[in-house]
C-alpha cells in the first residue's frame, strides 16, 4: 500500500454478528472477536479500534447514569481477502446488506428484535495513524464536517433501535439470499433485490418513516417483487398473494369489491381470507397515495396491523421467489396461516 492512498472500511456499528456471514462477494464479521486474526497489520487494527471506540452506548450501571461506553461489538464488511485497500462495489454491497437485514428481521423475536435501523452501513476512508478525521452525510445535499481529532466526536446508538440485538437468521434463507446476490445481474433476481430495498426502508423504527409511508413502501415492495399489472395492480395483487401464500383447500366467501374513490360496489367476487386482506391492504394504499380520507382503523385488519400482516406475506413471497431462481437449491419452508382467532401468523412448515 502506498502511503498516499487511503484505506476504506465499511461497517455496521449497530449490528453484532457472532460469526462470519457470507453474502455474495462480501464477508460480514465481528470486529472485536476476529480482528486479531483477520487484520494482520497492527497499525491498521489499532487505528480501527480507536475509530470504533467513538461509537458508544449508554453506561448500563445506575451509578454511571448519563455516561457512555464503547459498543461491545460491531460488524465489519470486507471482500474475501479481508483487506481495506480497495473500496467495495457500493450498489451490490447495499443489496447484500438489505438481504442480511431481511433475513434477520425474518427471524427476529419478541426479545431479540431488530429493525432495519440496526443495519446502517458506514463507509470510512482513512490513513492509519492520522488523528485528523472528517465526516460527511446526505444524499440530496452533502454536509461535510472537517477539522476534528479522532475521539472528539462520539456517535451514540439511536434510542429507537435495539442495541442489545445479536444477529439471528435461518441459514437456509441466508443461503438462498447469497445465491441471489451472487446472481444479481439476472432480471428475475434484480426484482427481488430491489423489492428488499423498499422493504428495509419500510422497516425503519425511527420517526422519519410515518405509518402511511410504511404502507406505501410495503405496497411498492410487493409491486416490484410480484410484477403487478400496471393497469390494475390492486386486482392483480389478490390472485398473486393467494398463488404464493395459499392453497386450494382454503375456504372462500363472496366479497364486495368497492371503488375506493366513492364507495360504490364494482363487483362481487369469491375470495379467500388472504385475498380479502390483500384487497383491503391495497385499498388502504390507494387512499394514502391518492390523498383520500383515512382513519386509524383503516390501518387494521380484523384488529391486526396491516403493516405486520404485509410483512408476513412479503416474507413468504420472497422465499417463493428465491425458490424459483433457476439454479438455486433453496426450498421455501414457510407460509402464512390463520390463528385460532383469525389473526395471521407465520408458519415455518406451512408450505
Amino acid at each position: 500500500m502506498a502511503d498516499n492512498h487511503p484505506l476504506t472500511v465499511n461497517f455496521l456499528p449497530w449490528l453484532e454478528v457472532q460469526e462470519e456471514i457470507d453474502i455474495g462477494p462480501f464477508r460480514f464479521w465481528p470486529f472485536r472477536k476476529r480482528a486479531d486474526e483477520l487484520v494482520k497489520d497492527s497499525h491498521v487494527r489499532n487505528y480501527l479500534e480507536q475509530v470504533f471506540a467513538t461509537y458508544v452506548q449508554p453506561q448500563p450501571f445506575p451509578d454511571q447514569k448519563g455516561k457512555t461506553i464503547p459498543i461491545s461489538e460491531l460488524t465489519v464488511v470486507t471482500g474475501d481477502k479481508y483487506g481495506f485497500e480497495l473500496p467495495l462495489e457500493g450498489a451490490l454491497l447495499n443489496q447484500a446488506t438489505n438481504a442480511l437485514a431481511f433475513a434477520c428481521i425474518d427471524s427476529a423475536g419478541q426479545w431479540n428484535w431488530c429493525t432495519s435501523d440496526n443495519f446502517e452501513l458506514v463507509q470510512l476512508r482513512f490513513f492509519p495513524g492520522d488523528p485528523n478525521i472528517g465526516y460527511q452525510a446526505g444524499e440530496i445535499a452533502q454536509v461535510k464536517s472537517y477539522g476534528w481529532q479522532l475521539g472528539e466526536v462520539l456517535f451514540q446508538v439511536p434510542i429507537y433501535l435495539n442495541h442489545h440485538y445479536i444477529a439471528k437468521y435461518d441459514p437456509d434463507l441466508i443461503s438462498g439470499l447469497r445465491f441471489a446476490v451472487n446472481n444479481a445481474d439476472r432480471t428475475e433476481v434484480q426484482t427481488i433485490l430491489r423489492a428488499l430495498d423498499y422493504f428495509t426502508q419500510a422497516c425503519k423504527n425511527s420517526g422519519d418513516v410515518r405509518r402511511e409511508m410504511r404502507i406505501v413502501l410495503m405496497a411498492l415492495a410487493f409491486e416490484v417483487l410480484l410484477d403487478l399489472c400496471e393497469e390494475n395492480p390492486r386486482r392483480d395483487f389478490r390472485p398473486k398473494i393467494q398463488g404464493l401464500c395459499g392453497d386450494s383447500s382454503e375456504p372462500t366467501q363472496p366479497y364486495e369489491i368497492v371503488d375506493d374513490r366513492d364507495g360504490h360496489v364494482i363487483a362481487t367476487e369469491v375470495l379467500t381470507y388472504k385475498q380479502i386482506w390483500a384487497e383491503e391492504f391495497y385499498k388502504l394504499r390507494n387512499k394514502i397515495v391518492h390523498g383520500r380520507h383515512f382513519r386509524t382503523n383503516d390501518f387494521l385488519f380484523n384488529g391486526q396491523s396491516h403493516f405486520r400482516i404485509a410483512e408476513l406475506f412479503f416474507r413468504v413471497c420472497v422465499r417463493k421467489r428465491l425458490e424459483g431462481i433457476p439454479g438455486s437449491n433453496y426450498q421455501c419452508m414457510g407460509g402464512v396461516r390463520q390463528g385460532p382467532t383469525g389473526e395471521f401468523e407465520f408458519d415455518l412448515w406451512a408450505l
